[in-house]
């Protein structure tokens, strides 16, 4: 599988490219990541489709715009956007989905990251919220020290309370879901996938 890496000098992007023997040119790649910035991600998008090859998206902080440029491109190539592309957090999901069918239940969503992450609240903290409708969630954000990422839902009714927990303790967590999520859409037809299909 060669891959290129669209942001390779910032931390994902040298984190995956420590768990690759090579990161290949555009005009090499099978694959393309995307950890660049938001700005970017549109272009990106646009160079992968014109050598129609899949494209694996990581950049948070995206607008209304480059939502339905993803949409629009996955008619034509694969796609898999994710916010967080951690195993633990995609198994994160999928448990707390089932926490949403509970009753009377309100939930609170506190997301902890190192002072220099750029967008708040966090993409997957974001996600979650969408995901675990019908209950409201309110969504705690906490910038400070060198924390490589934190989540945690509360569910408190009057009767009981539940906690669920993800601590992400290095990149290596997210640089690994990455890479499955790229050799994933290798031979996919078009179309816009999710980490949870690479479980």
């Amino acid at each position: 599988m060669r891959i290129a890496i669209f942001g390779l000098s910032g931390k994902m992007g040298r984190a995956v490219s420590k768990l690759v023997s090579e990161v290949f040119p555009i005009d090499q790649a099978d694959v393309f990541l995307d950890f660049s910035v938001a700005n970017a991600v549109e272009e990106h998008i646009q160079i992968a489709k014109s050598r129609k090859k899949p494209i694996v998206i990581g950049v948070t902080g995206l607008t209304p715009t480059t939502y339905q440029a993803i949409e629009k491109a996955g008619k034509e190539i694969p796609i898999l956007y994710s916010p967080n592309f951690s195993i633990g957090i995609a198994l994160f999901h999928r448990f707390s989905k089932e926490l949403s069918k509970l009753e009377n239940f309100t939930l609170n969503i506190t997301e902890e990251h190192h002072i220099h992450k750029k967008d708040a609240p966090s993409g997957t903290a974001l996600s979650l919220a969408k995901a675990l409708v019908p209950l409201q969630a309110t969504i705690e954000t906490i910038r400070q020290g060198d924390t490589t990422g934190k989540h945690t839902l509360h569910f408190d009714s009057d009767a009981e309370s539940i906690t669920l927990s993800h601590i992400a303790h290095s990149k290596d967590a997210f640089a690994k879901g990455a890479l499955m999520a790229a050799k994933f859409l290798l031979g996919k037809i078009p179309g816009i996938y999710t980490l949870e299909q690479v479980l």
